[in-house]
């Protein structure tokens, strides 16, 4: 499915088996070592350390390595990737004895580089889940656990998505997804409202509060990386006032402007058919 919804790029999703048994450790080795050898080093370190103490083991150890590239190679050449035309359905299919399926609808955005826009439209899309869990899961009896998300990319420019996914009964999949449409297209003709917004922008910022607690958020998501991307040091300054500013005309143009159904792409995980034998 990722290799679908970036148009069939090689670098999503995985190869065909044959071509990866193919591979050896001689060719992991002549395509990775060159970087061990070379490339620039990142180091990020969180948590109660002396940082004084801290200078004086990286130089014994980063700090001895023989000399190697001080800026990291930034392949703008690579950063391209587009997501499908749309209109599109696309059947995947898998063993399986259970009559479950997934329906996947998705949305083409844009990267998260543009950071207030990008958090707007994860609250878009908690909105749109919201309302799926509603409809799809209390009045329709569908789907335990409907589920919706907004991914923007950090690497690849201007690509991003926002997909709906539900699992349910075979025979239901195609209702699931007409109901996810109709909802998406009620977020572009009248929108969300205070009180459906407040009820989902209320945990989000219980969450960000636990989360600015959490060295795992510091490393991962503020300092990795930050040598390409210096600007997540300061979107961590700005994370809880940006969400609690967050208004519901700034959803509804985000639900105008990229939640149009001739741009999204359908995507169906099916079992495949059990073979009847006469005998």
């Amino acid at each position: 499915v990722p290799k679908f919804l970036s148009s069939g790029d090689a670098r999503f999703g995985w190869p065909k088996r044959p071509k990866l048994e193919a591979l050896t450790m001689s060719d992991v080795k002549a395509w990775i070592q060159p970087s061990l050898d070379k490339d620039a080093i990142e180091v990020a370190i969180v948590g109660d350390f002396d940082p004084d103490a801290l200078k004086v083991e990286l130089a014994r150890t980063f700090g001895a390595m023989e000399k190697r590239a001080t800026e990291v190679d930034s392949q703008e050449q690579a950063r391209q990737v587009s997501f499908p035309q749309g209109g599109q359905e696309k059947t995947f299919t898998f063993h399986s004895e259970q009559p479950k399926g997934i329906m996947l609808y998705a949305w083409p955005t844009e990267d998260m580089l543009d950071i207030q826009r990008a958090r707007r439209l994860n609250m878009l899309s908690r909105v749109l889940r919201d309302r799926m869990r509603v409809e799809i899961r209390e009045q329709l009896g569908e789907a335990y656990s409907p589920r919706a998300s907004h991914t923007g990319s950090k690497v690849f420019e201007d690509y991003g998505s926002l997909t709906a996914q539900v699992v349910g009964d075979v025979e239901k999949i195609a209702l699931i997804r007409d109901t996810v449409v109709e909802i998406a297209e009620s977020l572009v003709d009248e929108g969300t409202n205070e009180d459906e917004l407040g009820r989902v922008l209320k945990p989000t910022l219980t969450s960000l509060e636990e989360q600015l607690r959490n060295n795992s958020y510091w490393l991962y998501t503020v300092m990795s990386g930050a040598t390409v991307y210096p600007d997540q040091l300061e979107w961590a300054k700005s994370i809880f006032d940006d969400y609690e500013s967050i208004a519901v005309e700034d959803i509804n143009l985000l639900a105008k402007e990229f939640l149009k159904p001739e741009n999204a792409v359908a995507v169906n995980v099916m079992p495949e058919p059990t073979q009847e034998h006469v005998h």
